[in-house]
């Protein structure tokens, strides 16, 4: 009779965690359509001023940006439900956030300089 309630509850444990990796999951994927949205917003905003060359680097990174939030939104919806593999998107898409914050924050930084 045990053996039925260990196994009860090892089902249980792993549901909770899969739950918990799901939204951390979602998390991360309304981070990057937000950002994903101000790349957007930053792009339109911008004016070309006298350094043409700032503005074209600004618009690159502007690029950058937005194509690794692209990827974090898609990679989280083509995601499988299977734990192990969750978990190893999400070091994944935590890597491409990363790399798209420092893209904006270097395009917003060209942008306030043109």
């Amino acid at each position: 009779m045990n053996g039925g309630g260990v196994v009860n509850e090892t089902r249980e444990a792993t549901r909770d965690e899969e739950r918990e990796e799901v939204l951390r999951m979602a998390s991360r994927f309304v981070v990057a359509g937000l950002l994903d949205l101000l790349t957007g917003v930053c792009k339109q905003v911008a004016r070309p001023g006298p350094n043409p060359t700032t503005y074209s680097w600004a618009l690159e990174f502007n690029l950058w940006a937005h194509l690794s939030f692209t990827f974090v939104v898609y990679r989280i919806l083509c995601a499988p439900q299977v734990l192990e593999s969750m978990k190893k998107i999400r070091v994944e898409c935590d890597a491409q956030l990363l790399l798209g914050v420092v893209c904006l924050i270097a395009t917003s930084l060209l942008f306030f300089a043109c």
